[in-house]
């Protein structure tokens, strides 16, 4: 299983961990910046992986007779689309919503749970709006794609992608029922938001439910 696909960037809460070829690359990195005297610098890291995959990028290009260069500048028409895309919009409009709530927040006392909850919030609010536009970019660029191929490839990424979505759902949810035990009136019209993306979303890839179960759980 490519477990980066369903990936929430929580590595110390992830059971996969051990196995998932991202969390140990992480591992490796942070080893040999000990072994060379120096702190792990994250984004030295992020510099890494860009490399790794600009390199990678140019291999396929190279073996499917891309020229990366004539593609340069051009937008697709789904990726057009899908920045006025209603879901988009809403998505963003929660991830905000819910980081302006959350600075709102920093000078009240809460328990440990319930911190932990805001802390939650906030992450995988970001996290829906970031791999929402991104499965939808996918779905429309396979929808236009002419290659049989490149639209499997296109939809196959999207698919997982959208695995990612639900997983965020559930754990907004998880957050939100904490706080609403705090009788924060905000979590409820969270709530009311998630549900409508939620639904939005479900219109978008009514078959990716069962399958992304299978896969996270």
């Amino acid at each position: 299983m490519t477990y980066w696909n369903y990936c929430d960037y929580r590595c110390g809460d992830c059971e996969r961990s051990f196995e998932c070829p991202v969390a140990i690359k992480k591992r490796e990195q942070e080893m040999r910046a000990v072994a060379e005297g120096r702190d792990f610098d994250s984004m030295d890291a992020v510099k890494e992986s860009l490399e790794e995959t600009l390199e990678m990028v140019k291999k396929m290009a190279e073996e499917r007779g891309v020229d990366l260069a004539d593609e340069t500048g051009k937008r697709r028409i789904g990726e057009r689309v899908i920045m006025d895309h209603p879901l988009v919009k809403k998505s963003k409009r929660f991830a905000i919503d819910v980081m302006s709530f959350a600075k709102e927040m920093e000078d009240r006392a809460f328990s440990e749970e319930t911190q932990k909850a805001i802390y939650d919030l906030c992450w995988y609010a970001g996290l829906l709006s970031a791999k929402l536009y991104r499965c939808l970019s996918g779905k429309y660029e396979a929808m236009e794609e002419d290659d049989t191929e490149l639209k499997e490839l296109d939809m196959e990424d999207a698919n997982k992608t959208a695995s990612v979505v639900i997983m965020a759902i559930s754990k907004c949810k998880k957050a939100l029922d904490s706080l609403l035990l705090e009788h924060l009136s905000e979590a409820q019209r969270f709530y009311t938001d998630l549900k409508d993306i939620e639904k939005g979303f479900k219109t978008e890839f009514p078959e990716i439910e069962v399958t992304a179960g299978k896969q996270l759980h």
